[in-house]
Formats: structure tokens, sequence, C-alpha cells
């Protein structure tokens, strides 16, 4: 009989943990834009990031960590 692995848990906090080191505040816009990548909608993540005031390169960055997580 073989066990099926648990399912991937979400990686919100490496996403907000990347959005603080550019200097951002982590607020509800950033966790629910990380809430997006999490749901593997990187390009809607990113734009949220971005809008919320996250440079290009760390909100693709903050993206992928919620995405994949450890």
């Amino acid at each position: 009989m073989a066990f099926a692995a648990p399912p991937a848990q979400a990686d919100i906090p490496a996403c907000t943990r990347t959005v603080q080191q550019t200097g951002v505040d982590v607020s509800d816009a950033v966790t629910a834009a990380c809430t997006r990548g999490v749901h593997a909608d990187l390009a809607g993540c990113a734009s949220a990031l971005t809008g919320a005031g996250v440079p290009g390169g760390a909100a693709n960055g903050a993206c992928r960590m919620a995405a994949n997580p450890p």
C-alpha cells in the first residue's frame, strides 16, 4: 500500500519576507498578491506587488517564492 505525500504548503511567508527586504511594508494588498502567487497566478501576483511599490525584479522573485514552496 502506497501513501501519497501531503500536499505542498503555500509559502506566503517567504513571499512577504522578500517584499520586506525591499523596504515595502507588508500590507493586506501584499498578502493578497502573495496569495495569488500561491495559486500560480504569477503575472497577477507580480502586477499587484509592483502596484504596492515593490520593484519589478523583487516582485517576480517574491511571487516565485510563493508559488514554489521549499
